[in-house]
């Protein structure tokens, strides 16, 4: 499946903001739909995303912004992603304990998937529950 032009660009924004491209990377990746968005075929989606990434890098260039505060910037730029939290218990039969040792009530967090990620708390359930 082939990526949108929005998506192309969050992609682009993320691969900066994870430290895998500079700054300028990023800057010379946007000129072609700064320089010419119509031949671009940019969505308005896509214009709109393009036009606040160079805004805020205007501002950095021109000492308005810190780099952290560019950054914090952004990030504000993408997209919220809903998380979703999923209670697994399991029984005491799955877990062993030491009958001295007070009972775990830790909680592993995992959280898997990409673009929306989803978290996952185990924990183990209250034993006589």
């Amino acid at each position: 499946m082939e990526q949108t032009q929005t998506e192309e660009v969050l992609a682009e924004l993320h691969r900066y903001l994870d430290g895998e491209v500079s700054q300028d990377e990023l800057q010379d990746f946007l000129v072609p739909f700064v320089v010419d968005p119509d031949s671009a075929g940019l969505d308005a989606a896509a214009k709109d995303l393009v036009y606040s990434i160079q805004l805020h890098l205007a501002e950095f260039t021109s000492e308005h912004l810190t780099e952290e505060e560019l950054r914090a910037h952004l990030r504000d730029l993408l997209p919220r992603t809903e998380t979703k939290t999923v209670f697994i218990s399991y029984g005491s039969d799955l877990v062993t304990r030491d009958a001295a040792s007070p009972q775990d009530t830790s909680v592993t967090t995992i959280t898997v998937g990409e673009p929306q990620p989803v978290t996952i708390n185990l924990r183990p359930s209250a034993v006589g529950t």
